[in-house]
């Protein structure tokens, strides 16, 4: 029983595609591109420091106190904590029939490589934003997060949707009490019909879009990025607002590619053996990637309270509609 040379399937991954991956996923994973990337990782864990307390300062009243004693410059304290961003790995494979390969007329690994990018944004995305299926050592989910820190508007509580996110007491300014610069939001694709049909008193746009392709959209000229790939959850959230620059990441490990030859894949709940690759005249791409995902929270001036403080802030559908 003959086999495909392991060597003419390598040559359906050069080496330039694992960098060019690399630069794409930050486009296929909207939260990445949004949120503050740091170096790579020199190892599997990584501290940052992040404050913890603030200075204060005091007026220093001249000569002496009640008890003759001369009135003296007071001490303050400053520390930092480390926020730890830990790599954890991202996988899949993809089982292809090496008589496919032969007779295919088309290049198929530009036929899989956009679908493993998307597949490994979506699953960026859900753990960032709702920690769906997000390893422990992640920043827990920001929309359950900022909910449970009390940064959350329904939609419809202020005068209209633009009110809810730019206006008082919507989305940009609580976070904005928290000491915090908003940079950015990410939205559900319902939303763009919601910001299209804002008007003025004169019927006039109060929302536009890109006037040119290339061009990001924007709210109260920040970027906004709409979900395209299913990642929101409807039922909880709408639209996330927030200080991006503090929800970081860091790469260990750039995507990886192995050609399994000789592999049995077996289904991990049942445990039955699904392909048999010897047996099944058939090979597999093993794609692998660690990263690390934190959002730090330092204290700042506006709001000393980590218990209520937050980057981000959450738009959340109405009482009992659904989506």
């Amino acid at each position: 029983m003959s086999s495909i040379n392991i060597s003419g399937v390598s040559a359906l991954i050069p080496p330039e595609h694992s960098r060019e991956i690399l630069q794409n996923i930050p486009q296929k994973s909207k939260t990445l591109s949004l949120m503050k990337r740091l170096p790579d990782f020199g190892s599997t864990e990584v501290n940052r420091p992040v404050l913890n307390s603030l200075p204060t300062a005091y007026f220093i009243n001249p000569g002496y106190n009640d008890e003759g004693v001369p009135n003296l410059k007071k001490t303050t304290k400053v520390d930092w904590g480390n926020l730890k961003i830990t790599a954890e790995e991202i996988a899949c494979i993809v089982p292809i029939g090496i008589n496919m390969l032969r007779d295919a007329q088309y290049p198929i690994w530009e036929e899989v490589k956009p679908l493993i990018e998307e597949a490994f944004g979506v699953v960026i995305d859900q753990a960032v934003l709702f920690g769906t299926n997000a390893p422990e050592s992640w920043a827990s989910g920001i929309v359950p997060t900022a909910i449970a820190k009390g940064n959350v508007i329904e939609i419809g509580t202020n005068l209209d949707v633009a009110s809810d996110i730019i206006g008082e007491n919507g989305i940009e300014d609580l976070v904005n009490q928290d000491g915090y610069n908003v940079t950015g939001f990410f939205a559900a694709s319902t939303m763009k019909a919601k910001l299209r049909d804002l008007r003025t008193t004169d019927n006039a746009l109060l929302y536009a879009p890109p006037l040119s392709a290339g061009m990001p959209s924007t709210i109260d000229g920040l970027p906004v990025e709409y979900d395209t790939q299913g990642v929101f959850d409807t039922d909880e959230a709408l639209l996330i607002g927030g200080d991006f620059t503090k929800a970081v990441y860091a790469i260990r490990q750039d995507m990886e590619f192995d050609v399994l030859k000789e592999a049995v894949i077996q289904d991990p709940s049942t445990k039955e053996i699904m392909y048999n690759f010897a047996q099944q005249d058939m090979v597999g791409l093993r794609c692998t990637m660690r990263l690390g995902v934190q959002v730090a929270n330092p204290v700042n001036r506006m709001n000393s309270n980590a218990n209520t403080r937050y980057p981000f802030a959450v738009l959340t559908p109405a009482s009992g509609s659904g989506s």
